[in-house]
């Protein structure tokens, strides 16, 4: 009887239960699977037709400021913050005051720099000398060669110094006023009265526009060639409550090699009043149009790490699992980017049966 211990077979051994579990398919050459004929009714196979489906793609993203629209000042000097002109919130213009600082370097640098201007000076009296006395015949060329070569250099040490200081702006000995470089709002200020700086630490200021915000969106690369500029798109930010719309205003030129995903840029199509920040995460659903063959969502099987499968029939009863990539479920369809071809015989009702280990793309 089942379930109960054979005679003879020894006290303490405890009889197997017997596995119901109905077999449905048997494992047959090249990793296919045929299936029983008691199956067969459950089902479904079709012919993989032309009709393409309007692909969503769904990517993660950040609010960011637009290029150009933000601005990180520093210190262009090593010193200390003497006064600070700018809070956060307010409004400056180009040009406009934001920190001073107080720098030993700053002054010996103006020194220097005035120095370098008398000896340019001195350089270029001495060669007009020089040419003078040769004009008259009376001047030796050696020291007329000695002059140029003098005014050469003071000159290039001038430049230098120039080029150096315009870091530092015009002021009065050991002062530098750090000015805006752009128009803006200052939207994070670290600079804090008498707090030691250094020249390329971290910005003291970060003036920028508030509302130049757009969504950098991360795509994968084989949903790139998918994206067009201009293409429709659908932002959801917790911030806003209801998705806002946007458009692709651009695709970015490199893929992250860990990730293999590349930013798409997108703006938004109303204003949104300020209720933005940057840093807030999105999520984003951009209309790629129609691309890929459309298949029913029951044909596309979830497997281990993510990966999408299909059933393709080799005959009326043996079907081998199938790797594909596709976009967005839309409508009960679902557009296929590769991995199968038109005419091909595809399982639509049925595939759990013949991978129980799968989950159905919902």
């Amino acid at each position: 009887m089942l379930g109960i211990a054979a005679a003879g077979c020894g006290e303490g051994v405890e009889a197997q239960a017997p596995d119901f579990r109905p077999q449905t398919a048997t494992a047959v050459d090249g990793g296919a699977l045929r299936i029983l004929a008691e199956s067969m009714p459950f089902v479904v196979v079709e012919e993989v037709g032309a009709d393409a489906v309007d692909t969503l793609i769904h990517a993660p993203g950040l609010v960011a400021f637009r290029e150009g629209a933000v601005s990180e000042v520093g210190a262009p000097v090593d010193g200390r913050v003497t006064a600070v002109h700018a809070q956060v919130g307010q409004r400056v213009a180009e040009g406009d005051p934001l920190v001073t600082i107080a720098s030993p370097s700053a002054a010996q640098l103006r020194g220097d720099l005035a120095r370098a201007r008398v000896m340019r000076r001195a350089a270029e009296t001495e060669l007009a000398r020089q040419e003078q006395l040769a004009a008259r015949g009376v001047g030796i060329e050696s020291d007329r060669v000695r002059a140029e070569a003098s005014l050469a250099e003071a000159r290039a040490m001038l430049s230098a110094l120039t080029a150096t200081s315009g870091s530092i702006g015009r002021g009065a000995a050991a002062s530098v006023t750090v000015r805006s470089p752009i128009s803006g709002t200052v939207l994070v200020r670290r600079a804090s009265l008498g707090a030691a700086v250094d020249s390329g630490g971290e910005p003291l200021l970060v003036i920028g526009e508030p509302d130049a915000l757009w969504v950098q969106a991360q795509v994968f690369e084989r949903e790139l060639p998918l994206i067009a500029v201009g293409a429709e798109a659908r932002v959801s930010i917790h911030a806003l409550g209801e998705p806002v719309t946007a458009r692709v205003e651009a695709v970015g030129g490199a893929v992250d090699a860990d990730t293999r995903r590349a930013p798409v840029y997108l703006s938004f199509t109303d204003a949104l009043g300020g209720r933005l920040r940057a840093g807030m995460y999105a999520r984003a659903e951009i209309e790629a149009g129609e691309a890929g063959l459309g298949i029913p969502t029951s044909s596309v099987l979830i497997k281990d790490g993510g990966r999408t499968v299909v059933f393709v029939a080799r005959d009326p009863r043996t079907f081998e699992a199938r790797e594909v990539q596709v976009g967005a479920a839309v409508g009960g369809r679902v557009p296929v980017l590769s991995g199968l071809e038109r005419g091909e015989q595809l399982v639509t009702r049925g595939a759990l049966l013949l991978d129980g280990q799968a989950e159905l793309l919902r």
